[in-house]
């Protein structure tokens, strides 16, 4: 090698970092000098070169157009491939220069994003895509099939999940930020005074009721924690008081039918069940629906509507008539 070229070269290795990028605060070594007519000649059969490379079919095929299918769709990266890119990035995370800049660019508590209030001009208001019905639900579909075939194809990952979950719940600070998060009282809740809607109730209870009635020991390990509200206490305070030894409250679990838990069932052989219904959670429909689903296990039901548990006697006169008209 030449005096002068060994020049040239120890002129760029010190003007570079590891990754062949120009350091910053150095001057090039070539700053203001001209091109030599060489060079240049050499330069232009590289730029021709290049232009019949892009016109090339394959560097057309990779360009993205609407209803394409890109080229490595579904084609797995090669292993020779990956095992550079990670030797590389760990050589880089070794260098404390990288490492500094990395830092400065992750997000800190106090520190103020620099994009924060700003919008880009092709996602601001209307021109958002996200805001488009047709967006929304192809996204809700393609979330449904990730997760579906992702227990499905994939249960180990489900299981690592679960595990490093239980113990994220054992540290102290996970569990702080969580009660953050919690319902606090004073709060108002952004639901409040919003109705919800009859079709979006009735969505929620079929949905419920069909995985409950295929899978009832999740229903009952549920329900196994669950105690007796005001409403309920009181009832069974009044059936004990006047029906003695004649209903047992199981609505923590112990009964299951067709995936529904019964509130009380007799419990001297008699095959009665009472529910209690609130009228904001319950409809007449579903009153029919549930006498006919106990009738198949030959059970007779009695529905108690929490508007009538006001009266006391109303509640005495009902039940000791439904016991009457089996006997």
């Amino acid at each position: 090698m030449g005096a002068g070229r060994q020049e040239v070269v120890e002129q760029v290795e010190i003007s570079r970092d590891w990754h062949g990028r120009f350091k910053g605060g150095i001057v090039p070594w070539n700053k203001g000098k001209p091109y030599p007519a060489e060079f240049k000649e050499r330069m232009s059969i590289i730029q021709k070169r290049n232009l019949k490379l892009f016109n090339h079919p394959n560097i057309k095929k990779s360009q993205f157009k609407k209803g394409s299918i890109p080229w490595n769709k579904n084609k797995k990266m090669d292993k020779v491939y990956k095992e550079k890119i990670s030797r590389y990035t760990k050589k880089a995370m070794q260098n404390q220069e990288i490492m500094s800049k990395i830092k400065k660019t992750q997000f800190k508590i106090g520190h103020t994003p620099w994009n924060k209030g700003k919008e880009h001009p092709f996602v601001k208001g209307d021109k958002n895509p996200m805001k488009r019905p047709e967006i929304i639900k192809k996204v809700s579909e393609i979330n449904k099939i990730v997760i579906k075939n992702l227990y499905k194809e994939h249960p180990e990952i489900v299981q690592k999940i679960k595990e490093q979950t239980k113990k994220a719940m054992q540290r102290p600070d996970i569990k702080q930020k969580i009660q953050k998060t919690w319902y606090k009282k004073g709060n108002i809740p952004w639901t409040k005074g919003k109705p919800r809607p009859i079709k979006t109730i009735g969505k929620i209870r079929n949905t419920l009721r069909e995985f409950y009635r295929n899978n009832p020991e999740h229903l009952k390990k549920i329900l196994t924690f669950r105690r007796p509200n005001k409403t309920e206490e009181k009832l069974t305070s009044l059936f004990q008081a006047n029906f003695p030894q004649e209903f047992k409250f199981v609505g923590d679990g112990s009964l299951i039918l067709e995936g529904l838990n019964p509130d009380w069932v007799n419990c001297n052989g008699k095959k009665l069940i009472i529910e209690l219904f609130g009228e904001h959670w319950h409809t007449k429909e579903e009153e029919k629906e549930r006498i006919s689903k106990f009738a198949k296990y030959g059970f007779k039901t009695l529905i108690l509507w929490w508007k009538d548990t006001r009266d006391e006697k109303l509640v005495i006169e009902k039940v000791r008539n439904f016991i009457d008209n089996i006997d």
